[in-house]
């Protein structure tokens, strides 16, 4: 929530961080570090809890889910959890200090299961091995 708040607004974007963790001791510890923001730190479950309201943009990962839920999960993001033209962001972080790096291509995932990718990214380390691979789908504005 932090850095993305200092890197959107290092490009001059300001945006409002809000955080969902299915592990209630890590978001007391997310709030106690981010007071200004603890209202805004929730405890669920992505497929059960519901938002207070729906956001713009919203930022998953796929590895916390089990490979045969996952798409459900998708979906149920981009239904309940954005406004109609949101934008929906899912990333796979690995790591080149493992000897295969575990950066899932999510574009490509997001393609089997028929979605509109409309944008796409990854970084690597300076070994060049690819550690985060980031693909994004917009909610069709209705």
């Amino acid at each position: 929530m932090e850095s993305l708040a200092d890197w959107t607004g290092e490009d001059g974007f300001r945006i409002e961080p809000y955080g969902l963790d299915p592990i209630p001791s890590l978001a007391v510890l997310a709030r106690e570090r981010l007071p200004r923001w603890a209202d805004r730190i929730f405890v669920g479950n992505v497929m059960a809890w519901r938002p207070p309201f729906r956001f713009d943009f919203v930022r998953t990962e796929l590895e916390y889910v089990p490979r045969h839920r996952q798409p459900n999960v998708i979906e149920y993001l981009l239904n309940e959890y954005l406004v109609p033209g949101g934008r929906l962001i899912v990333c796979s972080y690995g790591s080149s200090s493992r000897p295969q790096p575990k950066t899932e291509p999510v574009g490509e995932i997001l393609r089997d299961w028929n979605y509109e990718v409309v944008g796409g990214a990854e970084a690597a380390d300076t070994n060049g091995v690819v550690i985060t691979r980031v693909a994004w789908i917009d909610r069709p504005p209705n």
